[in-house]
């Protein structure tokens, strides 16, 4: 039996928010994260929400839809670990929308971080969550690995 999951996809530079517009177009449950940003410009400042993982989607579908998926503009293809589609945990999407709505400042890291041991948060809005937490730039930082995307966050 196939199990609905959420797949990562790699899409075309900067077509991150025109495929999620059309995955929603075409009835998949569909998540890009994005984290606002102050852009600069010569002549003004502006806030933009720019995607949390640049080229990466989400959605949420049967293996069997890989294919589909892949037909989308925009799609270049899906993200695989041992010539197995990667998945990303339930879990893990549903910290990374809380590290959003908490507005943290989140840099994405390539790799896994593996130096500290972990810890487990215990009050407070990541309570349950497991993390580790280091220095970095001079200020504290909470570590979030998402272990299928080879991706890490620091969460200030």
């Amino acid at each position: 039996m196939n199990e609905i999951k959420w797949y990562p996809f790699y899409t075309k530079s900067r077509y991150e928010k025109k495929v999620y517009i059309e995955l929603l177009k075409q009835h998949y449950e569909a998540y890009l994260p994005l984290q606002k940003t102050i852009r600069q410009w010569k002549d003004r400042k502006k806030i933009v929400e720019v995607p949390l993982f640049s080229s990466y989607i989400f959605v949420k579908i049967d293996p069997r839809q890989i294919i589909d998926v892949l037909r989308i503009n925009g799609i270049a293809r899906y993200i695989s670990f041992n010539n197995k589609p990667a998945y990303v945990k339930d879990e893990e999407i549903d910290l990374i929308k809380s590290f959003l709505e908490t507005n943290s400042k989140i840099e994405v890291v390539d790799g896994l971080i593996k130096e500290d041991s972990e810890v487990v948060m215990k009050s407070g809005l990541f309570s349950g969550y497991k993390g580790k937490i280091i220095k970095h730039c001079g200020k504290n930082k909470i570590v979030v690995e998402i272990e299928s995307m080879n991706k890490t966050l620091l969460v200030t």
